[in-house]
């Protein structure tokens, strides 16, 4: 015979004992009261105990009276016996006035190392109106206890300038900045503004610092919170002003690096270019070999002008930048040699509204895309082969933004604007059955998905986190949790 015990209602009296022959239909035979130190209960969930059941229960919380869990034990589920005491009570709520408050619906498991878990709810109001309430009752109990809390915050800051007499005039300075750490100052080299861009060649790690205009070099990549060794864009570590020179930078969006480490290109997004290093920078602020300035190459077919580019990619041979203005995919055959060496090959998928990044390893290519399609959604389109035609169309598309790399053994990461993906083999359709998923409480993405890796560990950007989170090795588990940040202590 199959047995079922069951609480619901709010009258003593409902709480009910069925049978069942089969353990599918059961038939109710009886309701039960439950009574416990003078209160009735509510059966929640039993457990078997030595000699018999103990049952689990909260009482019907009258006003003023929070719920409390309480136990009973049978030896034959007809007759109970109340445990003595309160298993578990609402420590410091009993004083309101608010009913219903509490802790509730207790389930029960005895672990292996022969100790019992107890899980339980309490009652949290999901509206704003109920919220507030609940945040008003809660400080009321801490006055009540005597916890309130007084604390002087020892603020320290430079007050705004005096009133300047006469007119606002056109083009006027500010002269205060809040928010910030002050006009063309970044904070310093470990301060991050929304990193957008990763690269890598194996050893070197590189960071486009999208508002900072900058893009950080470490020589070898870190294994902890440590300084960058080179900076471009800027002078120094400090200064962050834009400019249009080939030593300046305007909101990179993504930075690409050779596998030999050779060669470098950023994409200088808001001077609408791609700034070429033909060798390794040895120092702050170098310039670059090669400006292509997107405006140059123009549109002869009445189509939006190229410009606004944000993704890069080489190996070494090919080059490929996104013109996000012009929606379309420009392909070099071989490294640019001169400024504004026009692309061997534009590409321009029917459904491209504004893409993004491109991923690739020379075989399989994959171009993001903030507003694909006819409904403007972020979309991924992979060609299973490199494409070499103008009017190749992408052989799958995923409902996500990704960006990433390959592993030296052709694992492929992506990264995207909630996710972080390990496949152990290039997807060759829309699956997203990846081997590993990621999804790490620090992770706050946006614009900015990106990953590389760098000295066998996997970095990834966090665009809305300001940082850069660090696996030491490629994780194999879907919570294994980052090991250090770039940027962040903690």
């Amino acid at each position: 015979t199959w047995h079922i015990f069951a609480g619901g209602g709010r009258g003593p009296d409902e709480n009910w004992h069925g049978t069942s022959r089969d353990g599918r239909k059961f038939i109710a035979d009886r309701p039960m009261r439950f009574t416990a130190n003078g209160v009735d209960c509510m059966m929640a969930n039993g457990i078997p105990v030595p000699g018999g059941v103990r049952f689990y229960a909260f009482n019907n919380a009258r006003p003023g009276q929070p719920h409390r869990i309480y136990s009973f034990f049978t030896r034959d589920g007809t007759t109970w016996t109340a445990d003595p005491g309160v298993r578990l009570d609402a420590d410091g709520l009993d004083t309101l006035e608010m009913p219903g408050f509490g802790v509730q619906d207790p389930a029960i498991g005895r672990l292996k190392d022969g100790t019992y878990l107890m899980v339980y709810t309490t009652r949290i109001p999901g509206t704003r109106q109920q919220r507030e309430q609940n945040e008003s009752f809660r400080r009321v109990a801490s006055v009540r206890r005597g916890e309130l809390r007084v604390e002087k915050i020892d603020s320290r800051y430079r007050p705004a300038p005096t009133v300047k007499p006469g007119r606002f005039l056109t083009g006027q300075d500010a002269d205060l900045m809040l928010g910030g750490f002050g006009f063309n100052n970044t904070g310093g080299p470990l301060r991050f503004n929304h990193p957008t861009g990763l690269a890598s060649d194996g050893k070197a790690l590189l960071v486009a610092d999208r508002w900072n205009n900058r893009v950080l070099i470490w020589k070898t990549a870190p294994t902890k919170n440590t300084p960058p060794d080179l900076v471009l864009g800027q002078p120094d570590f400090t200064q962050n002003n834009p400019g249009t020179g080939k030593h300046q930078l305007n909101w990179p969006g993504n930075i690409a690096i050779t596998p030999d480490g050779s060669r470098i290109a950023v994409t200088d997004t808001n001077n609408d270019r791609i700034l070429l290093w033909n060798s390794f920078p040895t120092k702050n602020g170098a310039p670059a070999d090669i400006a292509l300035n997107l405006e140059q190459f123009g549109q002869r077919d009445g189509r939006m002008r190229f410009g606004w580019p944000w993704g890069v990619w080489t190996d070494g041979k090919k080059l490929a930048v996104v013109a996000t203005h012009g929606a379309a995919v420009l392909i070099w055959n071989s490294i640019p040699a001169r400024d504004n060496q026009p692309p061997d090959l534009v590409l321009r998928p029917r459904n491209a509204g504004t893409p993004r990044n491109v991923t690739s390893d020379g075989r399989w290519f994959a171009v993001s895309d903030h507003n694909y399609g006819p409904r403007s959604r972020p979309g991924t389109m992979v060609w299973r082969a490199f494409p070499t035609s103008p009017t190749a169309e992408p052989d799958f598309t995923w409902s996500e933004w990704l960006k990433g790399t390959f592993t030296p053994d052709r694992k492929l990461v992506l990264a995207g604007i909630s996710s972080i993906y390990v496949w152990n083999t290039p997807p060759q359709d829309n699956q997203t059955d990846a081997a590993v998923v990621l999804r790490p409480d620090a992770y706050r993405n946006g614009d900015g998905p990106d990953a590389v890796i760098a000295g066998g560990r996997l970095y990834v950007c966090n665009y809305n986190g300001n940082n850069v989170l660090v696996w030491n090795v490629l994780p194999r588990r879907d919570d294994q949790p980052p090991d250090f940040a770039l940027g962040s202590d903690t």
